[in-house]
């Protein structure tokens, strides 16, 4: 763990007691304190005893209670985060007059340690290092510097899990310093969400608070010119003895991974001797041995961090992580399909609810009180017959169905709401703590009759009607408030304004009301306006000078941007700074609310998902140590899904799915709003890990819903249809899949009308699910349909068309028109980077199709011209999704494969093999090994292995012949007409046909090639297109 201490510095012995610490052994000292390994009877467990080393308290008694303070500043730092790669305390206390730390015993070394056992890797150096950066970004966001980041303050446990320790000089970020950014990316003297380790560590630290206030525990614990730290790895601002801040601890943890990774420290000479730091950017050698395949993507973000201005560095530890990760960062998620639904908002102001008084009732209240009128006034029979008026005329299928389970819904949630506020009048008592509880109840139960009538009087004034205005109403009864959260809130800590002035208190209520209105439109579509008016709101609670309230103000104009998209960038600073004012204030609804929209905000909207899981382990120790609010729990585990899905990890979003339908358990089930979208998204993950049984069981539960709720020709039928439409296509179930699109279809136009939009979407799928039969022919033709369509709306989208321009030139190569194909290809990408942008994923798809598109017209027509030009296409595809997709995907693997296509037609060889095995390469790690997607890169690699060989190519590795005999069978061997396509079934056996034919030693070789390419015409004359292959096919067996 650390190094052993020295026998005369131990004051405890084996079998000796630390409190109720059984002490095993000595097992580290630093430079004050000494660290006993000790056995907790009460909890049974190993845990780490941290103490004063006993020649640092003898003798000098103001050096002795220096000593302590700093011994109780790491207890109270460490107090203030809960992070995985950050040592947790579990204890604090004093014993024979000296503070002790209780902390975990972690099984493993020290990062030193851990770098003198053996020379590692440089990307093990750097995933070591990294995880200690997210301990200190953690650190950061709580607030606190920790200003001694050496090697030896941090452990590598036995899992490989690092944790930072020594928290003994953190310090906090001055009132008037950013802790991350400068520029705003969490506010000054932040601490969002680094909740504390529970109750008994503050109560326990509380009885120090002699010692608290003698030291100032997390003051500011050095003066200007005083120098702290261990000088090889401290700043230059702190040599100096100037104040420290987040980005000197950047520089000290990039001073060790430099020394890590080169062999040798970056800077040499006196700590004290400014000479010694230089700008490493400017020297013509580094110094050190640089390894030869080092990033450099990753050296230039160590060189960055060690600049000697601190503004030159990384404005926040979380983007020196992303920089260390050497893989391109992911850009935002794209999906090549048309039915992306777009939120429309209505241009509506919001008012205050104006129902009857909204002051709090100042005493305890009876069942038969006010809340029943109110609640009538909200939703009664006069509102509920307007609606129903207005809706019923409709042309729509769905509408009447809809409308019975969407005012069921709102009877339900009005029922539940009185029940719940009933309870809570029941459980009232006379005392002071009963009468507290009681009035936060009643004004949450106040501000949800607010969140949801805000939206209902907007909608009774409209000028919607039928199917919009139904559209709203299923929304809102989509997202309205569970009343039993009222009953639990003091659960999360959402307790009565007890530090307020009696005219704050007022004001903050009146606040929480209007947040209720603003979050309520929100949450229901109807953003328009909402922004300017929740910054009003916020600049209101900042001058009201009451942080827990100010916490959720701020969230909600975050809320409001981060939703909208219309300044994601602020958005997501404002709700950095709502979950600093939250933690600080002791709002922890507020805290887990902000965090959890953050996970979102950040990991998938701003493509930085290092932070984001920041956020995720502060949203989900949060819940766990304040109540587990179902309700928060479910979105938490929503957005973390969504999260994993962003990152391609499939295999954790289908778990976070899992774990938030198992809470709708406790929430109604199957009869939730929620179910229906949990269990979609479930199925869509459990469809890309292959798992094709549990997706299908997952789209029918889903569909089975929507059926019983909205009738059999609502959208929502109809996305469940196209949904298990594309699994029937992944599992190349054509025939199944081209029925549900049919049906998908009909309906769609039922709903819709013949021209509409999501006909169009429809179609563009079934014409995918063509494409994958080999009916090439069927899917031009219905994708020129959907193509009309979607140029003819009166709002038409470029992007839009070019999409479905891709997917038909698409079409046309297979016919071998390949002049159409890339005219519909040149067209789509102007759209597509002129809407998107050239980093966008959808760039990369279309580069990869002209690239393949020249590549076959270049074979067909033997135009050198064609195939020297589809290279650098190549290349460009590959940088774009390589980006986005990381390198091992399907998108990948197929570019590989066309880009060996053109490198063997130009003769080149061994490039056009080395591009082969990176297709099965990533093909293997995508798929089982009897998987049929592993038929295409098997039969490419046979190919060029082919090539070489008959060419009697130098690049030509021995038993080239036999591997690509090998290889060709094997993918004859798992092709199938269930799984595959005729031409890919045709292309494996004219391969084996090609090997074989090469085998003059074999008696019946030519007889046994001859066989296998007359079955591959046989297949093709069943299909269509593929030109190039029908042509190879003729010619070989008229040449033989």
């Amino acid at each position: 763990m650390m190094p052993v201490a020295r026998r005369d510095e131990e004051a405890f012995l084996p079998g000796s007691r630390i409190a109720r610490y059984t002490v095993l052994e000595s097992v580290g000292f630093g430079g004050v304190g000494i660290v006993y390994a000790c056995y907790d009877p009460d909890l049974d467990r190993k845990v780490a005893v941290k103490l004063l080393r006993p020649s640092k308290i003898s003798g000098r008694i103001k050096a002795a209670e220096s000593r302590r303070g700093r011994l109780l500043r790491e207890a109270q730092a460490l107090a203030r985060l809960s992070h995985p790669n950050v040592v947790p305390i579990y204890e604090v206390g004093t014993f024979r007059g000296q503070v002790y730390l209780v902390m975990e015993f972690v099984e493993g070394t020290t990062l030193n340690r851990w770098l003198e056992r053996e020379r590692h890797k440089w990307p093990a150096i750097v995933d070591r290092f990294s995880q200690a950066a997210r301990g200190l970004a953690a650190a950061h966001v709580a607030g606190i510097v920790h200003r001694d980041f050496k090697p030896e303050n941090v452990l590598v446990g036995v899992d490989n899990r690092v944790r930072v320790l020594d928290f003994g000089l953190a310090t906090p970020l001055r009132p008037n310093e950013s802790s991350i950014d400068r520029s705003g990316e969490y506010p000054a003297d932040s601490d969002p969400g680094c909740s504390d380790s529970g109750g008994r560590i503050d109560q326990l630290i509380s009885t120090f608070r002699e010692e608290r206030e003698r030291h100032d525990s997390l003051a500011p614990v050095t003066r200007e010119g005083q120098i702290m730290g261990t000088p090889a790895y401290m700043s230059p601002e702190q040599a100096r003895g100037e104040g420290a801040d987040s980005r000197s601890d950047q520089f000290s943890l990039c001073v060790a991974l430099y020394e890590a990774v080169y062999g040798v420290r970056p800077f040499r000479g006196k700590y004290d001797d400014p000479a010694r730091f230089v700008e490493l950017g400017r020297r013509r050698k580094l110094p050190g041995k640089r390894p030869p395949d080092l990033s450099l993507r990753v050296e230039k973000a160590i060189l960055r961090g060690l600049s000697l201005d601190p503004g030159a560095r990384f404005p926040s530890m979380f983007a020196l992580i992303e920089e260390l990760d050497p893989r391109p960062p992911q850009r935002r998620w794209w999906a090549l399909a048309l039915g992306l639904s777009m939120l429309l908002s209505a241009g509506l102001g919001w008012k205050l609810w104006h129902g009857p008084s909204a002051e709090p009732s100042p005493g305890l209240c009876t069942p038969s009180d006010e809340g029943d009128a109110k609640l009538a006034a909200l939703w009664g029979e006069p509102r509920v017959a307007a609606f129903e008026a207005r809706l019923l005329a409709s042309p729509r299928p769905y509408t009447r169905q809809t409308w019975t389970t969407v005012r069921a819904r709102f009877d339900s949630w009005a029922q539940s709401w009185t029940a719940a506020r009933e309870q809570a009048c029941a459980e009232g008592s006379e005392s002071a703590p009963s009468r507290q509880l009681h009035a936060q109840r009643m004004a949450c139960f106040e501000r949800q009759l607010i969140r949801v009538g805000s939206v209902l009087d907007d909608l009774q004034t409209s000028s919607l009607e039928g199917a919009e205005l139904l559209d709203e109403l299923t929304t809102l009864s989509d997202h309205l408030p569970a009343a039993q959260q009222c009953i639990a809130d003091d659960l999360l800590g959402d307790h009565t304004l007890s530090h307020a002035t009696p005219e704050q208190e007022k004001a903050a209520e009146l606040l929480r009301k209007r947040i209720a209105a603003i979050e309520g439109r929100i949450e229901a579509g109807r953003r328009e306006g909402v922004a300017a008016e929740a910054e009003i709101l916020a600049a209101q609670a900042r001058g009201l000078d009451y942080e827990y309230v100010e916490a959720e103000a701020v969230f909600t104009l975050g809320y409001a941007l981060a939703r909208g998209t219309q300044d994601i960038d602020r958005g997501v600073n404002l709700l950095q700074e709502s979950a600093a004012l939250a933690q600080r204030s002791g709002n922890h609804k507020a805290l887990i609310r902000a965090a959890t929209e953050l996970i979102l905000a950040q990991g998938i909207t701003q493509a930085k998902p290092e932070p984001a899981k920041v956020w995720a382990t502060i949203a989900g120790a949060t819940l766990d140590g304040h109540g587990d609010d179902p309700v928060l729990r479910g979105e938490l585990s929503l957005s973390l899904g969504k999260l994993a899905t962003f990152e391609g990890d499939y295999a954790g979003a289908a778990a976070h799915f899992q774990s938030a339908l198992d809470g709708l358990e406790r929430r109604g089930g199957s009869t939730h709003p929620d179910f229906v979208p949990y269990s979609a998204a479930l199925g869509d993950a459990l469809r890309e890990l292959g798992r094709f049984d549990e997706a299908e069981a997952a789209l029918t539960a889903a569909r089975t819903v929507v059926s019983a709720h909205y009738g059999d020709t609502h959208p929502a039928y109809l996305d469940s249809l196209e949904s298990l439409a594309n699994l029937l296509t992944d599992q190349n179930r054509n025939e199944e899949a081209l029925a549900a699109h049919r049906q998908a279809r009909d309906l769609a136009i039922e709903i819709y009308g013949e021209d509409h939009r999501e006909v169009a979407s429809v179609l563009n799928n079934m014409a995918i699910n063509y494409d994958n039969s080999g009916r090439y022919g069927e899917a031009a033709e219905t994708l020129r349909q959907a193509r009309d369509i979607s140029a003819s709306q009166e709002h038409a989208e470029p992007t839009r068309v070019a999409f479905i321009d891709v997917n038909l030139g698409s079409a046309l190569q297979n016919l071998g028109r390949f002049d159409e194909a890339l005219e519909r290809y040149q067209s789509a990408l102007a759209a597509i980077r002129q809407g998107l942008g050239e980093d966008h994923m959808a760039v990369g798809v279309t580069l990869q199709n002209i690239a393949a598109a020249r590549t076959d017209r270049g074979q067909y027509t033997g135009a050198r011209a064609d195939l020297e030009a589809a290279l650098p296409l190549y290349d460009q595809a590959e940088s774009n999704l390589g980006a986005v997709l990381g390198a091992e995907h399907r998108s990948l693997m197929s570019l590989h494969v066309d880009r060996a296509r053109a490198l063997r037609s130009l003769g080149r060889h061994g490039e056009a093999i080395a591009s082969s095995r990176e297709a099965v390469t990533v093909a293997q790690a995508l798929f089982e090994s009897n998987d049929p997607a592993l038929v295409r890169p098997l039969t490419g690699l046979s190919r060029s292995l082919l090539a070489a060989y008959a060419a009697d190519d130098p690049a030509c590795p021995d038993g080239a012949l036999e591997e690509a005999l090998g290889l060709a069978q094997r993918a004859v061997d798992l092709a199938s007409d269930a799984n595959n396509s005729p031409r890919e079934i045709a292309r494996a056996r004219f391969v084996l046909a090609l090997a074989t034919a090469q085998r003059a030693d074999e008696p019946r070789a030519q007889a046994s090639a001859r066989a296998q390419v007359e079955r591959a015409r046989e297949i093709m004359a069943k299909a269509e297109g593929a030109v190039i292959l029908r042509r190879e096919i003729e010619t070989w067996l008229e040449d033989h």
